[in-house]
C-alpha cells in the first residue's frame, strides 16, 4: 500500500510498509500493530472521557432534581404544619420557618415550638418531620413526650416542658374509666398541691377537663375575670370511643391565643367556625394517614358541631385556685407557672 509523497510527487511506502533491496514496499506487522493499538487507545479514551462526562452529567442532574424535589416536599410540609401543630397540641405553636437538614434519599425538617404563657413564649422543644422526596412522612411532637411514669406531672423535651393531659368527659360514654385516668386524677391532687404553693402573683398555665362538654358560650362563661382562654380541646370523637386520655397529636383544638394576640369574642367565633376548613386544608397537605383524620374529624364537626371537653387557660395562680374550685372540672395538669416562680 503507497501514497504519493507531495514534495516529490513519489510514491511512499503507508504505515507498516518498508522498502526492500529491490525498491518494493514490504509489511511491516509490528508497526502496523503499534499503530493500530494507538488509535485503539485513542478512540478508547475519548469513548470513557465521553462516558464519565455524561455520567457526571446525569449525576448532576439528578442531584439538581433530587434538591428541587426535596424542596418542593420541604415547602409543602411548612405550609400545613403550623396549622397542624396549633390544631394538635394544646397551646403550642412553631416559630419562623423552620430549619431543613438534609439526608439522602429524604430529609428532615425541624421546627422550634412554644407555648404562650402570660406575655411571655415558654419553650415547648422541637417539632420534626422526617420526610423522603416522595411524600412519606415520620413527625414527632414537639418535645417528644415520655410515657407516664407517675400520677404528678409529666414532662418532656430538652427544655422539660410540663406535659398538658385531658381526659374524655364520663357523660359522654358508658365506657369504663382506664387506668390512665385515674393517674390523671392524682395529678390533679397534685396539681392543686402545687397551686397552693406558688405565689398567688405568678402566671400558671393549666389544662381543665371538663365534666360535661360545653359550647363557646358556655366555655366563655366559665371563665373567671382575669384567666385567658388560650385553647379548646374540640371533641371529634363517636361517644363509643371514649373516656380517653389525649395526647399530644391526637387532638384537635382551636387557638384562641396566638403570635397576633389574644383572640376578641368575635374572633373566637370567626375561629371556629373555620376550624373545619383548616382540617380540609391540612387534609390536603399532609401524608394520608393524618389527612384521614383531619378529613374524618372536619365531617364529624360539620355534622356534630363544636363542643369543648376541655381548654387550656393562663391567669395569675389565684384566679386559677378559683377556677378549680368551681365544679365544671373533673381534673386538671398544671403546665408552666413562670415569673415570679419556677
Amino acid at each position: 500500500m503507497n501514497t504519493n509523497d507531495r514534495t516529490t510527487g513519489e510514491a511512499t511506502p503507508a504505515t507498516g510498509d518498508q522498502i526492500d533491496d529491490e525498491g518494493s514496499p514490504t509489511f511491516d506487522e509490528r508497526a502496523f500493530i503499534r499503530s493500530a493499538r494507538a488509535k485503539s487507545m485513542r478512540r478508547t479514551t475519548a469513548l470513557a472521557s465521553l462516558v464519565v462526562l455524561v455520567a457526571l452529567c446525569v449525576s448532576a442532574g439528578g442531584w439538581v432534581a433530587w434538591n428541587i424535589g426535596i424542596q418542593a416536599q420541604s415547602n409543602r410540609v411548612t405550609a400545613y404544619q403550623y396549622e397542624l401543630v396549633s390544631l394538635s397540641q394544646p397551646n403550642t405553636f412553631i416559630s419562623g420557618t423552620g430549619r431543613t437538614d438534609l439526608q439522602f434519599p429524604g430529609a428532615r425538617n425541624t421546627y422550634a415550638a412554644y407555648r404562650p404563657v402570660g406575655s411571655r413564649p415558654a419553650p415547648r422543644g422541637d417539632v420534626t418531620i422526617e420526610f423522603e422526596i416522595w411524600g412519606g412522612e415520620v413527625a414527632s411532637t414537639a418535645g417528644e413526650l415520655m410515657s407516664w411514669q407517675a400520677p404528678v406531672r409529666e414532662f418532656s423535651g430538652a427544655q422539660m416542658a410540663p406535659a398538658l393531659r385531658f381526659l374524655y368527659p364520663l357523660e359522654a360514654s358508658a365506657a369504663s374509666v382506664p387506668e390512665e385516668a385515674q393517674l390523671l386524677a392524682a395529678a390533679t391532687v397534685v396539681t392543686r398541691q402545687r397551686l397552693e404553693a406558688a405565689p398567688a402573683s405568678a402566671t400558671a398555665e393549666i389544662a381543665v377537663s371538663f365534666k360535661a362538654r360545653k359550647t363557646l358560650a358556655e366555655l366563655e362563661a366559665w371563665l373567671p375575670s382575669g384567666v385567658t382562654l388560650n385553647w379548646g380541646a374540640v371533641d371529634v370523637w363517636a361517644p363509643e370511643k371514649g373516656p380517653i386520655v389525649t395526647a399530644d397529636g391526637s387532638m384537635v383544638g382551636i387557638a384562641f391565643v396566638g403570635p397576633d394576640g389574644i383572640a376578641s369574642p368575635v374572633a373566637r367565633t370567626q375561629l371556629e367556625k373555620d376550624v373545619v376548613d383548616d382540617l380540609h386544608f391540612i387534609a390536603e397537605l399532609a401524608p394520608k394517614g393524618t389527612a384521614d383524620r383531619c378529613t374524618t374529624s372536619a365531617d364529624f364537626l360539620a355534622q356534630n358541631g363544636v363542643r369543648y371537653y376541655g381548654a387550656v387557660v393562663t391567669g395569675s395562680v389565684s384566679d386559677i385556685r378559683k377556677l378549680l374550685a368551681g365544679p365544671d372540672a373533673s381534673c386538671a395538669t398544671l403546665g408552666f407557672v413562670v415569673e415570679p416562680w419556677e
